[in-house]
């Protein structure tokens, strides 16, 4: 097996009970079964070759030889299972439908049995993320699963977040509407979102926590091989600090593991929206480096990198002119042609050459800080402050055209922890609540007017200006005049936003006081909702047993 220290062996790999063999000929295989043989004499465990399979790799694939008396699978079927996930002789992993089909048959039974529970959009997203997205946490550690697949799972799971009850969402053909971008329904609370899983996203989390483990443990046996393969590019992982594009990065061959290099390619776009920190001369890379091109590309000559030449520092001198010396010195008797040497020293002309013999940095870096030093939750956190999109906030608001900040997102969920009473005002604010206007929209009523009042069902009018519920905010005020002692003057911005003022002229509010207020805005607000589609018009009894039930008496 290649590694970056040259060629090494791997004879076996072992998970608990599940031991995989990798074996260079026939002699290998029969010596191993002898070894075990003479194990089991003195342990007592014997190898159990009803369950053990092997497959021919490499120039062998195509061999149909049974040796060993043990299962062979050859021709069309020359595949094994190790650890649960599939793998084909003549196949990428990547190829390999199996091995996420079964995965989302079962999604799909899950879905179907859950699908006629009467769930809120909160309770579905956890089913999401506990029951569904878990299913592939384990083989998209492994592997980059392919686009269509990552769509397609990303469809069914907000089809079944927006889907009915008692609706078939794994029927393509049936239209489900999806109120909320998925941009936002992906976006923290506090941004105006419900932290709902995307499964692109999702992969790219699971895989940049690799690039944490080659950081950290850069000398681990298992980091040999990815390490073999970045060295072709560079000084191993520190080719991870590139500056350029992945469109611009050279030296990736078609040989090149397609798991190391959607590794990269992710990593290089994550760092492109979140430029590094600038490293100084004597760290910057060399090749593939943005500062450094020639004719409009990036520096890339594989021979030197052979040599050990990886840093502007290895090619200049301390006056910050090209030294040929250094070069030579690198390559030996290689046969430096003056066509490398003319690419080099006109690709780095011009670079500013201040602290250029400090010592070399060859650490990964996240915002601004070395991954081999960063906790896994330090990561985490500065991880998601990388790829989380920018808040996509509503442009316009129902009184005076201001925008919604953290504050109005946020407020409910300060105040109260009941499901029903967040995604009322979480509809509210989304501006997806089904007023008769949104449903005039939808084409599912005749007209857009109020029953009651025949003026058009806007947002504020259903839950403020109504004339059916003006006794109930009247009532609503002298509870609050009980709780703080002076009046508050609701209004429609209060009632659909919240009370957010700690202070009503000279007095302060606690925090106690302060909740209550809002939750009882809530609660009134709720039983709008309950009374007007259930067509009853006792919104102050229904607010009374509302109150009653949460413990507000």
């Amino acid at each position: 097996m290649p590694t970056h220290l040259g060629f090494g062996e791997v004879k076996l790999t072992q998970f608990a009970d599940d031991a995989t063999l990798f074996l260079s000929d026939e002699h290998s295989l029969k010596k191993s079964f002898i070894l075990i043989e003479l194990f089991s004499q003195f342990s007592g465990l014997v190898l159990n070759k009803n369950k053990t399979e092997a497959i021919w790799l490499g120039c062998w694939k195509f061999r149909k030889k049974e040796i060993c008396d043990i299962k062979w699978n050859t021709g069309p079927n020359n595949k094994v299972k190790i650890l649960g996930i599939i793998f084909y002789a003549d196949r990428t992993l990547d190829e390999i439908e199996e091995n996420w089909q079964t995965r989302i048959s079962r999604c799909e039974s899950i879905i179907k049995s859950w699908s006629n529970r009467n769930l809120s959009l909160l309770g579905k997203i956890v089913l999401v993320k506990t029951l569904l997205a878990s299913q592939f946490v384990y083989l998209m550690q492994c592997m980059f699963l392919p686009t269509d697949v990552l769509h397609k799972l990303n469809s069914l799971f907000f089809r079944f977040v927006w889907g009915k009850a008692g609706v078939d969402i794994t029927d393509l053909s049936r239209r489900i509407t999806e109120r909320v971008k998925r941009e936002v329904m992906t976006l923290r609370y506090e941004d105006g979102g419900l932290n709902m899983v995307d499964m692109f996203s999702f992969q790219k989390l699971l895989c940049f926590k690799w690039i944490l483990r080659l950081s950290k443990n850069p000398t681990g046996r298992w980091s040999y091989i990815p390490r073999y393969f970045y060295d072709k590019l560079g000084m191993g992982i520190s080719v991870l600090n590139s500056n350029t594009k992945f469109e611009s990065f050279r030296g990736i061959s078609g040989f090149f593991p397609s798991f190391y290099k959607q590794l990269l390619q992710v990593w290089l776009d994550l760092k492109e929206k979140n430029p590094n920190r600038n490293l100084n001369n004597s760290a910057q890379l060399l090749w593939n480096n943005d500062d450094f091109r020639y004719r409009g590309n990036t520096l890339f000559i594989k021979r030197w990198i052979d040599h050990g030449i990886f840093f502007v520092s290895d090619v200049m001198a301390e006056n910050g002119t090209f030294d040929k010396e250094s070069v030579l010195g690198h390559m030996g008797d290689t046969g430096l042609t003056q066509f490398e040497i003319n690419i080099v020293k006109n690709g780095i002309m011009g670079c500013n050459v201040d602290n250029i013999w400090q010592e070399k940095d060859c650490n990964v870096y996240l915002n601004n800080e070395p991954l081999c030093s960063m906790k896994p939750e330090q990561f985490r956190v500065s991880l998601k402050s990388c790829i989380r999109r920018q808040a996509l906030y509503a442009t316009k608001i129902w009184i005076d055209g201001s925008t919604l900040s953290e504050e109005n997102w946020c407020l409910a969920r300060q105040v109260t922890s009941q499901t029903k009473l967040l995604m009322l005002q979480w509809k509210i604010l989304q501006s997806i609540y089904p007023t008769r206007q949104v449903l005039f929209r939808m084409g599912l009523v005749e007209n857009n007017l109020c029953l009651t009042c025949n003026t058009i069902d806007t947002m504020s009018h259903f839950f403020w200006s109504c004339v059916d519920v003006n006794r109930l905010w009247q009532t609503v005020e002298r509870e609050i005049i009980t709780i703080v002692g002076r009046k508050v003057d609701l209004n429609e911005k209060i009632v659909l936003l919240g009370y957010y003022d700690r202070s009503i002229g000279s007095t302060h509010i606690n925090n106690n006081k302060w909740s209550m207020i809002n939750t009882l805005i809530l609660i009134a607000k709720e039983c709008i909702h309950k009374c007007k589609y259930e067509q009853t018009r006792n919104f102050v009894i229904m607010y009374e047993a509302e109150k009653q039930m949460r413990g507000y008496n």
